[in-house]
């Protein structure tokens, strides 16, 4: 897991994005790697939905690292200890969650946010913030 520093071009801030190394064994034996960018947003976002999805096990799953910090959030000491949080609960929750990781190659949930770049998981999760509100 590595870390790059982006700008978002709608508000103008610096945010950081977490990158993941994911591989999968194909059934023929082939492995497949490739990277993965998130915020911290999608960890949250991603973090909802399993719960909602798993709620027999959620107490199973890790806490994500603080969103809170005192200090600049892109601070290098304060992203690396979110950065090796990170990867602890997605390790975690591949592998000490045997209903998530057992499905995962036809779980939706784990799949998209693995694969493809979830711009839906954002929308959702903005949509349900504002609504619980």
């Amino acid at each position: 897991m590595g870390s790059q520093e982006s700008l978002d071009l709608d508000c103008g801030k610096f945010y950081t994005e977490y990158i993941l190394r994911c591989s999968w064994i194909e059934r023929n034996g082939t492995p497949e790697i490739w990277d993965v960018v998130r915020r911290y947003r999608e960890f949250c976002a991603i973090d909802i939905l399993l719960r909602e999805k798993y709620p027999a096990r959620a107490q199973m799953f890790p806490y994500l690292p603080s969103k809170k910090y005192i200090g600049s959030s892109l601070s290098a000491e304060f992203v690396d200890k979110r950065q090796r949080d990170l990867g602890y609960y997605v390790m975690s929750i591949l592998h000490s969650c045997p209903l998530v990781r057992n499905h995962a190659s036809y779980d939706c949930t784990v799949w998209y946010y693995l694969t493809v770049f979830s711009l839906l998981l954002c929308s959702l999760y903005k949509t349900r913030s504002l609504t619980r509100s």
